[in-house]
């Protein structure tokens, strides 16, 4: 594969943001596009798009949106050293524990369906707007390594100084674990009207390595004959609590094929029906069909295992958490 005519380098591409989102997915996050305008840096949609393997091993597709263009840029990733997981769980752990769970959050966690013990054990916090060179400061020592290897980690820089502080919105802090319980990544649900209304904590934007995208694996003590896959953390951890279906969350419905690199973990659970539960607009969004349909292809051609979509009135909610907390209400009244 050869360079196109374009000039594509590996310095070349400037992450999407919410003024500036992403031309395939829509997002304002996880993309990047070319400083020419001439191609966009994709790790949600595969389709019309060239796979790529970033330097962790992630997948991403280059789409070209000028005509001019012919050839898929040959591209090259340099990429930030991350922690290992065992030292992002170390760290996060250790931040967590600095961390209180605000009243206005508690309380929007229990509207949700969770009880305070399920919320305890699920690790959910509150991050400040205010003491982030503190939080950065105390984690410094305690860290092995290269502390700027932790996602949300940075130096501040000022004309007069600099100083370690850490990243992320203020909100309500999600833990996202991998197959082992390690938390392995932190999401915020932002506290202002922004959008996007959830984002990883990240260091990308200040130079340093970004979130380690991963299926989400919620604290679980239940039987699981079936697993259901969603998206988010936050989701996949109600619906697990109010479904009492083990239920794990894809960063995105994009990232479906993450499944097939958890299988490993998931047949150890010996799982006998696999459900996915992607939202209820499934039925009218086009990449939402299209992800939905790309898994359960892949799921049934290679796993011996039933599998089923879930399927709800729409009147419900639009997320399988919604629709399972005002079924449970519509129930009791």
């Amino acid at each position: 594969m050869s360079h196109s005519k374009s000039g594509f380098g590996s310095r070349d591409w400037h992450n999407v943001s919410c003024s500036h989102r992403c031309p395939i997915c829509d997002k304002p996050d996880w993309c990047s596009v070319h400083k020419s305008g001439e191609a966009a840096m994709c790790r949600r949609v595969s389709h019309g798009g060239t796979h790529y393997v970033d330097g962790r091993g992630e997948s991403f597709w280059i789409h070209l949106l000028s005509e001019r263009v012919v050839v898929p840029p040959e591209v090259h990733i340099v990429t930030p050293n991350r922690a290992t997981p065992d030292d992002l769980h170390h760290a996060y752990c250790l931040l967590l524990g600095q961390l209180d769970l605000s009243d206005k959050h508690r309380q929007h966690l229990r509207n949700r369906g969770l009880t305070d013990d399920q919320i305890m054990k699920a690790g959910y916090s509150t991050l400040p707007l205010e003491g982030r060179a503190r939080l950065a400061k105390f984690l410094t020592p305690s860290i092995p390594g290269d502390v700027l290897e932790i996602p949300g980690i940075y130096i501040h820089d000022d004309p007069k100084r600099s100083w370690l502080s850490f990243a992320g919105c203020p909100g309500l802090v999600i833990p996202c674990r991998d197959s082992q319980g390690r938390i392995i990544a932190l999401k915020v649900r932002r506290d202002d009207d922004s959008t996007p209304k959830y984002t990883y904590i990240s260091s990308a934007r200040h130079g340093g390595p970004g979130p380690l995208h991963s299926v989400h694996w919620p604290v679980f003590d239940g039987c699981y004959s079936e697993l259901r896959i969603t998206e988010g953390p936050l989701k996949a951890d109600v619906a697990t609590v109010l479904g009492k279906v083990y239920t794990i969350g894809l960063p995105g419905v994009g990232s479906w094929r993450m499944v097939l690199d958890q299988w490993k973990d998931i047949r150890a659970l010996d799982v006998q029906t696999i459900r996915i539960a992607f939202d209820a607009d499934w039925r009218t969004n086009p990449q939402v069909r299209a992800a939905l349909d790309s898994l359960v292809t892949v799921l049934r051609q290679q796993t011996d295992k039933q599998v089923k979509i879930d399927k709800w009135d729409p009147s419900l909610g639009k997320g399988i958490d919604d629709a399972l907390l005002n079924w449970r209400m519509r129930r009791a009244s």
